[in-house]
C-alpha cells in the first residue's frame, strides 16, 4: 500500500530543507550581529575639537583613541557633526598617555580572545559536525526518526540557550545603544521627519494615480466581465430550459414505456398463473386417477387371488374326496383298460397334495410381486408428474439431467444429481426438489426405501 523509498526520499528531501533553512538563518543572525557589534563599537567614537585650543576632547565611553583613525563617511542617515572652523594656531598632535596604551593593550587582548574562542567554536564546530554527519551517514538508513527527532530536540534546546544568550547581551547592548543615541535621536528624527514627508507626498501622488489607473482598468474588465457572464448565464439557462425539457419528455416516454412493459408483464404473470393452475389441476385429476386406478387394480388383483385360492382349495377337495371313493373299492382282477377311464388321467397320475400346494404358493407369490410392482410402477409415475411439473423448466429448455432418489415410506426422500448438461438447471434443480421434498411425494407402503433414477429433460 505504501512505497518505503518513497517514504525515506520524501523524508530526506525535507530533512535537507530544513537544513538549508537553518544555516541560511544562522548565517543571517551570525551577520547581524556581527553588524550591530560593529555599531555598538563605532557608535560612541566621537572627537570634539575644540575652537581656538589646542586641546582634544575624546569620549571616555570608548576605551580606544580615534586620534590615528579616518574619518567616517558622512551620510544623511549618520550623526550630524558640527562643521569644523579653521583654528588660528595648528593643532598639536598629543601623544597617548599610559592609561590610553593600557586601554588599546586591553582592547587588543580582549579581540585577540574573541578570535580565539571565534576560532576554537568554529574548531568545536566543525569536530562536532563532522562527527555528526558520520554519525548520521552510518545510522540513516535504520535511526532516521529517531535521530530526527534527536536533532530537533538538541537544537530547541540549543536555540532556546542562543535565543536567551542574544536576548540578554542584546538587552545590555541595546540599553547601552539606546543610551548612546538618545541625545541624537531628536536632531536626525526632525530630519527624518522631513524627508519621509517629503517622500510620502511624492509617494503618495504617484500611488493615488496608480490607484486611479488601476481602478478604471478594473471597472472595464469587471464590466466586460459582468457582460460576459450574463451572456454566458442566458446561454446557461437557455440550455437547462432545453435539457429540463427534454429530461421531461423522456421521464414521460420512459415512464410510458415502463407502464406498458408492467401491464404487458402482468399480462404475462396472470396467462402464467392461469396455465400453471390448469397444470397443476390437470396433474391432480391425472394423479386422483392414477391412484384410483392402481386402487382398482389392486381391489382386483386381491379378488382375483382370491378366487384362485379358493379355486385351488375346492380342486383340493374335490380330488381329496376322489381318492376318498376309490381307496375302499378291493378288486382281485380289474381290466387294465378301466383304470384310465374312471380315474383323470394327468391330473391323478402327476398331481399330489404337496404339489397342489406348492403351486399355490408359486401362484400367490407371484401376484403379491406382481402387484408390488404395479404399486411401484404407478408411484414411479406420480414422482415423474412431480417433476414434470415444475414451472421454471422452460427457463432451461433442452438442458437434461439424471437424479437418483431414493425414497422413504414417509415420502421424504434424498437426492443426487448425478450427470447434467448445465450448471443453471443443476441450481435450479436444487432449489425444486428442496422444495418438493419439504411438501413430500406422498407416503409409499413399502418398508424399505424405493431407489430411482429419473432421466429428466426441460422442455
Amino acid at each position: 500500500m505504501f512505497d518505503g523509498k518513497k517514504i525515506i526520499s520524501g523524508i530526506v528531501a525535507v530533512l535537507i530543507y530544513f537544513l538549508i533553512i537553518y544555516i541560511v538563518l544562522l548565517n543571517y543572525n551570525r551577520h547581524e550581529e556581527k553588524a550591530k557589534n560593529y555599531v555598538d563599537e563605532n557608535s560612541n567614537r566621537v572627537t570634539v575639537t575644540l575652537v581656538n585650543s589646542d586641546k582634544r576632547v575624546i569620549n571616555k565611553s570608548s576605551k580606544k583613541s580615534n586620534i590615528h583613525r579616518a574619518k567616517p563617511p558622512v551620510s544623511h542617515t549618520s550623526s550630524i557633526t558640527p562643521p569644523l572652523v579653521p583654528l588660528k594656531t595648528p593643532i598639536k598632535v598629543k601623544t597617548p598617555s599610559k592609561k590610553d596604551r593600557k586601554v588599546r593593550d586591553r582592547t587588543k587582548e580582549k579581540k585577540a580572545k574573541e578570535r580565539a574562542r571565534q576560532a576554537r567554536i568554529k574548531k568545536d564546530k566543525a569536530v562536532k559536525e563532522r562527527a555528526r554527519q558520520a554519525r548520521i551517514k552510518k545510522d540513516k538508513a535504520v535511526k532516521e526518526r529517531a535521530r530526527q527527532a534527536r536533532i530537533k530536540k538538541d537544537k530547541a534546546v540549543k536555540e532556546r540557550a542562543r535565543q536567551a544568550r542574544i536576548k540578554k547581551d542584546k538587552a545590555v547592548k541595546e540599553r547601552a545603544r539606546q543610551a548612546r543615541i538618545k541625545k541624537d535621536k531628536a536632531v536626525k528624527e526632525r530630519a527624518r521627519q522631513a524627508r519621509i514627508k517629503k517622500d510620502k507626498a511624492v509617494k503618495e501622488s504617484a500611488r493615488q494615480a496608480r490607484i486611479k489607473k488601476d481602478k478604471e482598468a478594473k471597472e472595464r474588465a469587471r464590466q466586460a466581465q459582468i457582460k460576459k457572464d450574463k451572456e454566458a448565464k442566458k446561454e446557461q439557462e437557455r440550455l437547462a430550459r432545453i435539457k429540463k425539457n427534454r429530461e421531461i419528455e423522456e421521464r414521460a416516454r420512459q415512464a410510458q414505456i415502463k407502464k406498458e412493459e408492467e401491464a404487458k408483464k402482468e399480462q404475462e404473470r396472470l396467462a402464467r398463473i392461469k396455465k400453471n393452475r390448469e397444470i397443476e389441476e390437470r396433474a391432480r385429476q391425472a394423479r386422483m386417477e392414477e391412484e384410483r386406478e392402481a386402487i382398482r387394480r389392486a381391489k382386483i388383483a386381491k379378488e382375483r387371488e382370491r378366487q384362485a385360492r379358493i379355486k385351488r382349495e375346492q380342486e383340493r377337495r374335490r380330488s381329496q374326496r376322489s381318492h376318498d371313493l376309490f381307496s375302499s373299492v378291493t378288486t382281485h382282477s380289474a381290466p387294465p383298460k378301466r383304470v384310465p377311464i374312471k380315474e383323470p388321467p394327468s391330473r391323478v397320475r402327476h398331481s399330489s397334495v404337496a404339489d397342489r400346494i406348492r403351486e399355490s404358493q408359486l401362484n400367490g407369490r407371484t401376484s403379491h410381486r406382481n402387484r408390488e410392482s404395479g404399486v411401484k410402477d404407478a408411484y414411479i409415475a406420480r414422482v415423474k408428474r412431480h417433476l414434470n411439473n415444475w414451472s421454471a423448466q422452460s427457463t432451461y429448455k433442452g438442458n437434461s439431467a439424471t437424479i437418483k432418489l431414493t425414497i422413504r415410506n414417509n415420502g421424504k426422500f434424498r437426492y443426487v444429481i448425478t450427470q447434467t448438461t448445465s450448471g443453471s438447471l443443476s441450481a435450479g434443480l436444487r432449489e425444486f426438489l428442496a422444495q418438493l421434498n419439504r411438501m413430500g411425494l406422498g407416503r409409499h407402503d413399502k418398508s424399505s426405501a424405493y431407489v430411482i433414477t429419473v432421466h429428466f429433460r426441460a422442455n
